[in-house]
């Protein structure tokens, strides 16, 4: 399977590239009064409205050491679109199916991640972009 990989805060993380419709770099933010509080805001994408999160806050993770290139990373959940505002995109990497494992369990653990990809030498954080909005 092929997985892009990304920074928010100082953790890399990745999502199914199968998810993944473009990367492009930030679009102004319209805030939405009341919205759950996974969402930002929304942003104009050649017409279609589409809600962002900024995983890093989303993750309660801190500002990250390296300087950061925002970017978003536009996915697809179901029939609708959803912008993951990150601090950069590393790469897109092939992995086997066997280098991913389930997400450890136990007290604290984030329901926004599905798995642990273990590829190239380096422990990744598998997102479920879904769970990014409940």
């Amino acid at each position: 399977m092929q997985l892009c990989a990304f920074r928010a805060g100082d953790e890399e993380l990745v999502v199914d590239i199968m998810r993944v419709q473009e990367i492009i770099a930030p679009l102004p933010l319209t805030a939405v009064p009341r919205s759950p509080r996974a969402i930002e805001g929304v942003v104009n994408l050649r017409g279609a409205i589409v809600p962002v999160v900024d995983v890093r806050k989303q993750l309660g993770l801190g500002e990250p050491k390296q300087a950061p290139r925002p970017r978003l990373i536009v996915c697809r959940v179901g029939p609708h679109l959803l912008g993951l505002r990150v601090d950069g995109v590393s790469t897109v990497f092939r992995a086997e199916r066997e280098s991913l494992k389930p997400a450890p369990m136990g007290q604290g653990s984030s329901p926004h991640i599905i798995g642990v990809c273990a590829a190239g030498g380096k422990l990744r954080l598998l997102l479920d972009v879904r769970a990014l909005l409940g």
